[in-house]
């Protein structure tokens, strides 16, 4: 009996070693699996930090780039904006540039038009006043000789009378001759007075000459001479006598130019000449 008592007890404490020993050992096993799953846990915690940072990263990363490309596009839109807003200002200039210069265009064909049409009017005006010219000029000088003033009627009033008609009518010459060719009057100015008035005395011969042949008597003469001046010469009569009005001038002189002043130089030629001066 004490023997089985003996093995069952050392039997017990074998077991109860065994037992012991691999609860050691299982707790040992245990702690060494917790440490390990602790590690692995860790060590997944870390890699999950780290994909979530980097997934963090990328995402930031994504909405910059996205950020970016909005960006990009709406500057690529804004480009666009202004490049068809200039497209369209350069064909809105383009298209007022060609209807000014159209304009300028017709403004210069308006105004080159007007032009010609003033040089036309003008050349027709000028073409006017060159043909009434010497009439206006014979108008002026008629009028002004005739309204010449008579001093007292005596023939000392003569060389006013001459001189009076040459200013009038710008003569360089004007000589009041008789029949016998004397000079009785001639403006202060003349240089050759008493020589035409020798010379052109024949005036008189010449028409004594036409009025016994029947044909009409000549009174007046024109003579354009070598020295480009014109010669009016101008014959009357007043109480019995003949005289010749003679004038020189540079122009062109209508035939009865001076016969506006003969009634003035008749009124004085006829006083008696016993009362002339």
């Amino acid at each position: 009996m004490t023997v089985v008592v003996v093995f069952i007890l050392f039997a017990i404490v074998g077991l109860t070693a065994a037992a012991l020993t691999g609860w050691v050992i299982a707790t040992r096993g245990a702690r060494t699996r917790n440490n390990l799953l602790e590690n692995d846990i860790a060590a997944a915690t870390r890699l999950a930090e780290t994909a979530q940072a980097r997934l963090a990263e990328g995402h930031f990363r994504e909405q910059q780039r996205d950020a970016e490309l909005a960006a990009t596009r709406v500057a690529r839109d804004a480009a666009e904006t202004a490049h068809h807003a200039t497209q369209r200002t350069l064909e809105i200039a383009g298209t007022d540039l060609a209807s000014a210069r159209a304009e300028l265009a017709a403004l210069h064909e308006r105004l080159a038009a007007k032009d010609r049409g003033q040089v036309r009017e003008g050349r027709a005006v000028e073409e006017v006043q060159r043909v009434l010219a010497p009439l206006m000029e014979r108008e002026r000088l008629a009028a002004q000789l005739a309204r010449l003033e008579v001093g007292p009627s005596r023939r000392g009033e003569l060389p006013r009378l001459v001189d009076a008609i040459a200013e009038i009518g710008a003569f360089s010459t004007v000589v009041l001759s008789d029949e016998a060719g004397l000079p009785l009057a001639m403006n202060r100015q003349s240089t050759d007075g008493e020589m035409l008035a020798g010379l052109w005395s024949m005036l008189l011969t010449v028409a004594d000459r036409i009025a016994t042949s029947g044909a009409p008597v000549p009174i007046s003469v024109v003579v354009h001479d070598a020295a480009n001046q014109t010669i009016l010469h101008r014959l009357f009569s007043t109480a019995g006598s003949r005289y010749l009005l003679t004038a020189v001038s540079r122009r062109s002189l209508d035939p009865g130019a001076l016969d506006p002043a003969l009634s003035k130089l008749e009124r004085v030629l006829a006083m008696p000449a016993q009362i002339a001066s």
